[in-house]
């Protein structure tokens, strides 16, 4: 295949985590610049938004008209596609980690602290649970009733929209990244173990395939049809 690079941009600092709504309408990022920069599909930065720290978690919702961006500074930001800010919502410790349904409904964060968050698009509390593991990602189903927590532990973590525990895998290291499919029908997970676990809706292993290294990124494609595996040192 041929592939040709469409465009770049140059960040004030290291780029930490990005994220690219569905329909290709925006990007947006993170960085140690302590900014949320958003991108139109040809590359021009539409707004970057200062906090006080790094930002971390970042997830672009429905059509890029909701942004989520989570900060070291302890806050969850929402803010709209021209950069206007929603709310912010205030956590216990640095954010690792967030993402957003298909439609914006359903917001969920993770801490250092080991807590994971469950709010509306209007910033309001669904819940909040306490999990005394680090969520190095997170990830909310389309239709927002299932979420995602890929732990340090090794542990893959599933809550329902209503909170708690829907069922927990373990894998054999940290687990990394994890994604659920568009159809919400399976969740994939990758970590130190150097391994994607493939699971049914219900925490039941579907497959595994062996990566040979740690795997720290990983996202379905092709409308779920495939798997875009990010290893650590060699191969994508």
């Amino acid at each position: 295949m041929d592939v040709k690079e469409r465009w770049r941009i140059a960040a004030a600092d290291v780029p930490w985590a990005i994220s690219v709504a569905r329909d290709g309408s925006a990007v947006a990022f993170g960085s140690w610049d302590k900014k949320l920069h958003v991108v139109d599909p040809t590359g021009q930065e539409v707004y970057a938004y200062a906090t006080e720290d790094f930002v971390k978690g970042v997830a672009v919702g429905p059509g890029g008209t909701l942004v989520v961006a989570g900060s070291f500074d302890k806050y969850l930001y929402a803010l709209t596609k021209d950069g206007r800010m929603l709310w912010r919502y205030k956590v216990d410790n640095c954010v690792r980690a967030a993402d957003i349904s298909a439609d914006g409904a359903v917001i969920s964060a993770g801490t250092w602290r080991g807590s994971l968050y469950a709010l509306t698009r209007r910033g309001d509390l669904l819940w909040k649970e306490r999990l005394d593991r680090t969520p190095l990602d997170v990830a909310v189903s389309d239709d927002g009733q299932l979420i995602v927590a890929a732990l340090d532990d090794g542990a893959v973590v599933a809550f329902s929209k209503k909170g708690g525990k829907a069922w927990e895998y373990r894998a054999k290291g940290a687990v990394r990244c994890v994604d659920v499919s568009p159809d919400g029908t399976r969740v994939a997970a990758g970590g130190e173990d150097a391994a994607v676990h493939v699971l049914s809706r219900e925490g039941d292993l579907l497959y595994r395939y062996d990566a040979n290294e740690t795997v720290v990124g990983l996202r379905w494609v092709a409308m779920g049809c495939a798997l875009a595996v990010a290893t650590n040192y060699s191969y994508l």
